[in-house]
């Protein structure tokens, strides 16, 4: 049965509409082929022709150490098993079903962004700023030049939904993580060089008292 975008391959279920069209295309050319491994071999050309093959593997690599043995298959379903067809589609539909966004071969769940449109597409995820729960001060200084740097990070500006929810989260998680806000810092030293000013004239103000006290 070819593909299309409503019954793309399992393991691009969560891909971009670019990604699957890419698949789609590359797996039904394989099928049309035909020949016993033709299903198989389908799926390969969709990962390569998506450009996911490393990520693919990597990613499979985590699930199958996140998730144990994810297959039946007599010695265990490590990548030279998946490699060579045995439990692929079992492990490709749990990588699918897992709800996490793959970045670089890593997996991450949708708490790890900022916005998440549909819970149920990772490709709808943006703006990550947690690695695994634990927030990450990198990703969220790239988060806010994304999100506030007119030249956006790395050229990247933000500009997709809920943009100004995402500001307000990424302020709380500046302040829960105890980093300054940006135009804070400025505050911050204004209200320092304020108190030390008025610390100045307090003791001028003593010293004056005691020199009149004096005469």
């Amino acid at each position: 049965m070819p593909y299309s975008m409503d019954n793309p391959p399992k393991v691009a279920m969560n891909w971009t509409k670019e990604e699957q069209e890419k698949c789609i295309a590359a797996a039904n050319a394989v099928l049309a082929r035909g020949g016993e491994d033709a299903e198989r071999q389908a799926i390969f050309a969709c990962i390569r022709a998506a450009g996911k093959s490393k990520q693919m593997k990597e990613a499979a690599l985590r699930l199958i150490a996140d998730l144990g043995e994810p297959c039946s298959y007599p010695q265990g379903c490590g990548w030279p098993a998946v490699e060579s067809g045995l439990c692929l589609e079992h492990l490709f539909a749990s990588l699918a079903e897992a709800k996490m966004k793959v970045v670089d071969g890593v997996l991450y769940p949708a708490s790890d962004f900022l916005v998440v449109p549909d819970p149920d597409k990772p490709s709808t995820w943006a703006l990550q700023v947690k690695r695994h729960g634990k927030p990450d001060h990198a990703l969220m200084g790239a988060a806010l030049a994304a999100l506030l740097s007119p030249g956006g990070h790395r050229g990247n500006k933000y500009a997709g939904p809920d943009r100004a929810g995402a500001i307000a989260r990424l302020k709380a998680l500046y302040r829960q993580e105890g980093m300054l806000w940006p135009g804070e810092a400025d505050q911050v030293a204004l209200q320092a060089f304020e108190e030390e000013v008025l610390e100045l004239l307090r003791a001028e103000r003593v010293t004056a008292q005691g020199e009149t006290d004096a005469h």
